[in-house]
């Protein structure tokens, strides 16, 4: 038996794995140091990137905010301050981008007083990185929250019984009631006929569509709308055993309340995306009860008026926003409309794509159920984009002007139906804004404060939706 005794050269084997060990844990935990550093100079640039897009936000509601005061002003003096300006105008101005740092490009026809302008805005703001804010009008026409059925008022019983007057005028009350579509009625009534046009035309282009789609039921997309953002017990439709099937099968819970996004639509097991994309820029989810004339598209003019043609939307584009009818070899300039007699008078009297009673009718249908035509909206949209470093925060939020409610003057209990008059007495009396009494018996100034149009005033910027990306 042979015992080797030489032990050489085991000591320096020892130190050099161990020195191998110490150096790879040495790597390990460098690269673990380095790894942790990035992360955290990675989050230090997304907080910044953050803050950015925070203060580009609070930028746009100041923004909005001057707008609301001058909106409020512009409403007050109709008589000076519309004739110089219109309202759009107003708007456009008010929701102009903001871009920092400005970039060279956009210098290069800038004169000598305005680039050192910018140069000293630049120096004075207090701004680490980029930011990009941009304020949008939203414009959508059907609110698919308003297919949710109204309250019933418990008072409605007592006060027809308590009504006074004659007995015909009162039969005449109830008639108009009776006829009189409620919003939800109105709104499930005009979606349908905007699906089913939309959907016809695009089954005569479009034979993959046709083939998919040819059997759809516009009628049956409306009631499970109306379905998903009603609670059950508001919602009794012949449809409403099918449509709980089909959530029930898929296994997917309805809302049952009012959707707080536009992309709660995709929820819908029945709209497909292919039948949304075509009406949703129709579409919104918030009050947008004031649709600017001059942003008025064919799709909505169209669903305002079922029988026009599109001859005749190319017409009123042409006579609007000013351009050339190659086919008539006639070119108009721009007619911006400032108020509503404005558009009727255009599609009346200009165009003659209507009669006068049916814009009237068409006006009044669309008024009942909440919706108003003007100069510009009260809904925007503000995209705020900050970056810094390799971090990019955007934040999306809906910004709303509430409009102030109208004070309803007190009942004249001597003639119901009738406002009473502050201080008036059993004398037929009126007083001017000067505090002059007059004993007219026609009691003309009444009849002028009567005829006085009401003024629309709004509060302030109010953000109502916000999305972080």
């Amino acid at each position: 038996m042979i015992t080797i005794k030489n032990q050489q050269g085991v000591a320096i084997l020892m130190i050099m794995t161990s020195i191998a060990l110490l150096a790879f844990l040495l790597a390990e935990f460098t690269y673990d140091t380095k790894l942790n550093k990035v992360k955290i100079y990675n989050l230090q640039d997304k907080f910044q990137a953050r803050l950015n897009a925070e203060s580009g936000l609070k930028f746009a509601l100041a923004k909005l905010k001057i707008y609301k005061e001058a909106r409020n002003l512009y409403e007050k003096n109709t008589n000076n301050v519309q004739s110089y300006i219109s309202v759009d105008k107003l708007e456009s101005i008010s929701t102009q981008p903001l871009y920092f740092p400005v970039e060279k490009s956009l210098l290069r026809n800038a004169n000598i007083l305005q680039r050192q302008a910018i140069e000293e805005f630049t120096k004075t703001v207090i701004l680490k990185g980029k930011l990009n804010v941009s304020i949008t009008p939203v414009n959508g026409l059907i609110n698919v929250n308003n297919l949710r059925a109204p309250k019933s008022d418990p008072n409605a019983g007592a006060n027809s019984e308590n009504t006074n007057g004659p007995d015909n005028h009162n039969q005449e009350s109830k008639d108009q009631d009776k006829n009189k579509k409620t919003t939800d009625a109105f709104i499930e009534d005009e979606l349908r006929k905007l699906l089913e046009e939309r959907i016809q035309e695009r089954r005569e282009k479009d034979e993959v569509f046709e083939m998919l789609y040819g059997n759809i039921d516009a009628n049956l997309l409306v009631k499970e709308l109306k379905f998903y953002v009603n609670s059950p017990s508001k919602f009794n439709d012949s449809e409403k055993g099918e449509l709980e099937n089909i959530y029930t099968t898929q296994n997917i819970l309805p809302k049952h309340a009012p959707m707080a996004s536009l992309s709660e639509m995709h929820l819908l097991v029945g709209w497909r995306d292919e039948i949304l994309n075509m009406v949703i820029n129709e579409l919104t989810v918030h009050s947008a009860s004031i649709i600017p004339l001059n942003k008025i598209t064919g799709p909505q003019l169209k669903m305002l008026f079922s029988s026009i043609t599109n001859e005749q939307i190319k017409e009123f584009f042409i006579y609007r926003d000013g351009g050339k009818d190659s086919e008539k070899d006639l070119t108009s300039t721009a007619h911006k409309l400032k108020t509503v007699d404005d558009f009727k008078t255009v599609m009346v009297d200009k165009l003659h794509i209507i009669d006068g009673g049916t814009f009237d009718q068409r006006m009044k249908e669309f008024k009942e159920a909440g919706i108003i035509f003007g100069g510009a909206g009260k809904l925007f949209k503000v995209t705020s984009t900050g970056e810094y470093e390799r971090a990019t925060v955007i934040i999306e939020a809906y910004v709303d002007l509430p409009i102030k409610p109208e004070v309803k003057k007190a009942k004249n209990p001597g003639n119901p139906g009738e406002a009473a008059t502050p201080g008036q007495n059993d004398q037929d009396k009126s007083s001017d804004a000067d505090g002059v009494t007059s004993h007219d018996g026609n009691n003309s100034t009444a009849d002028d404060k009567n005829k006085e149009k009401s003024i629309m005033q709004f509060y302030g910027p109010r953000v109502i939706e916000m999305e972080l990306i």
